[in-house]
């Protein structure tokens, strides 16, 4: 595999808002050589943080800077739409030249996949320049990739059962059979670590027959819940390091994603990319959580991938609160895992499959199958 380095943005992080009335609504771009200007999250989308400050996932901007000469970075807080808008307000920017990316990773002189793990930041406050901010500090997080690391590619989702009412019985008849639904799953998606959308799909329905098979559980999933949806979001949570982030949906002015039973969610059709971490900074979970305004957010399903545990052809490096408890194996096929939500509030569950696979990774091409498919 040719060598690559690849700038990847994870995170931002506010420390403190900038005193604006209500939530700060922030945005970058970047400009790199002659390129087309990058958005973050979007032209129109923001980063919104109320005053306590937060973290919020990047998952767009991966740069290959083998051969760039400059990236050029601004940071707005927006109260118009408009990026350009003379109310908006510019939080600071931010230059990187070609020999200060080199000065932290040489990459021209390691070998593929020897990039250190560490994540370094900029820091964007009342001291940067071009700064109109008096107060907010925030913090751009990033690392330089040299190809192949170790991946989680996190490639869909299905709701089989949204909220409501619901008995142990009907968990403990789920539990007899969620290693069938998994297998019957996995022999649809077959060696593909990346299958397409109809597949995943496919693998979907698969598990749910198996499901269905299940009186008790087929009676409790056939329930017709009128005009309510369930409110989701996935977290990224690397535990070493406490820092965390929701990715899906991507933040483009929503918190959650709302979903009915039978629905299915398909990343990379639905947002043109999967969502992928890299797995050599330690542990890293994902989580599939329900959102409550106005109670704790609940954990649906988790999903932890320890890089230091797993091997080629073993699951021993992944765990998981899912009903499969952890199946997928490194460079190995996608699978499908169950996760329920019952217990974690008074005598109401849900139902979910996660569709997700791990392995090395080119993270100079795109988080899409096309890109990757003639890498492997």
């Amino acid at each position: 595999m040719e060598k690559h380095a690849q700038l990847v943005f994870t995170k931002l992080q506010c420390l403190a808002t900038t005193g604006e009335t209500g939530k700060d609504e922030v945005m970058f771009y970047l400009d790199v050589d002659d390129q087309p200007r990058i958005f973050s999250p979007s032209k129109t989308g923001r980063y919104k943080f109320s005053a306590g400050g937060g973290t919020e996932s990047i998952s767009n901007v991966n740069i290959d800077v083998s051969t760039v000469d400059k990236i050029y970075i601004k940071m707005i807080e927006c109260d118009k739409e408009d990026y350009t808008a003379n109310k908006n307000d510019t939080i600071g920017y931010y230059t990187f030249y070609r020999k200060d990316l080199l000065e932290v990773y040489d990459w021209e002189n390691m070998d593929a996949g020897e990039s250190p793990s560490e994540e370094f930041y900029i820091t964007f406050d009342e001291d940067s320049p071009g700064s109109e901010n008096k107060k907010g500090t925030f913090r751009l997080y990033y690392r330089i990739i040299t190809n192949p690391i170790p991946t989680v590619r996190v490639l869909g989702i299905r709701c089989e059962q949204q909220s409501a009412g619901c008995k142990q019985a009907v968990v403990d008849a789920m539990l007899t059979v969620a290693e069938e639904a998994t297998d019957k799953a996995g022999d649809v998606i077959g060696k593909s670590p990346r299958p397409r959308a109809k597949v995943i799909g496919d693998a979907f329905k698969a598990a749910s027959k198996v499901l269905q098979g299940v009186a008790i559980v087929s009676d409790w999933i056939g329930r017709i819940i009128e005009g309510k949806n369930d409110e989701v979001y996935m977290d990224r949570v690397y535990p070493s390091r406490g820092l965390n982030g929701a990715f899906f949906p991507p933040t483009d002015g929503a918190d959650f994603y709302k979903i009915q039973s039978g629905e299915d969610v398909y990343f990379e059709e639905q947002y043109g990319r999967y969502f992928r971490f890299p797995l050599d900074n330690g542990p890293v979970t994902l989580e599939l959580r329900e959102y409550d305004p106005g109670k704790a957010d609940i954990n649906i399903g988790a999903i932890t991938v320890d890089p230091a545990k797993i091997a080629a052809n073993s699951s021993s490096g992944i765990d998981s609160d899912t009903m499969t408890k952890g199946v997928a194996v490194m460079d190995g096929g996608a699978v499908v895992e169950l996760a329920d939500s019952y217990g974690k509030r008074d005598g109401e569950g849900a139902l979910y499959h996660i569709c997700y696979s791990v392995g090395y990774e080119d993270w100079s091409k795109d988080a899409t199958t096309e890109a990757q498919e003639n890498i492997d």
